[in-house]
């Protein structure tokens, strides 16, 4: 019952967001970030691969995403901006 409530939870947060590090160390990408500059992207992966050593966004985290990706606040910066603009409708009208 556990496994399925952190299975449904890592659901919920990825439907909410560009990605979603599961409770086994499972990674999902959202596909629109196809959309998005390939830093962007690179930016993701990185930051849900730091996931699998800090569960949790505190300073830990960040400290040690900032040696995998230096320059990670662009990128997020970015994502922060046009995460939501990120879309494929334009293949609705082909």
């Amino acid at each position: 019952m556990a496994d399925q409530r952190a299975v449904d939870d890592c659901a919920a947060a990825f439907l909410a967001s560009s990605a979603a590090c599961g409770p086994k160390g499972n990674v999902l990408i959202n596909w629109h970030l196809i959309f998005a500059p390939r830093k962007v992207l690179e930016y993701v992966v990185v930051h849900e691969l730091a996931h699998l050593k800090y569960r949790v966004h505190g300073r830990s985290f960040w400290n040690f995403l900032a040696t995998l990706a230096p320059d990670y606040q662009t990128s997020k910066t970015w994502l922060d901006r046009h995460q939501t603009a990120l879309s494929a409708d334009f293949l609705a009208s082909c």
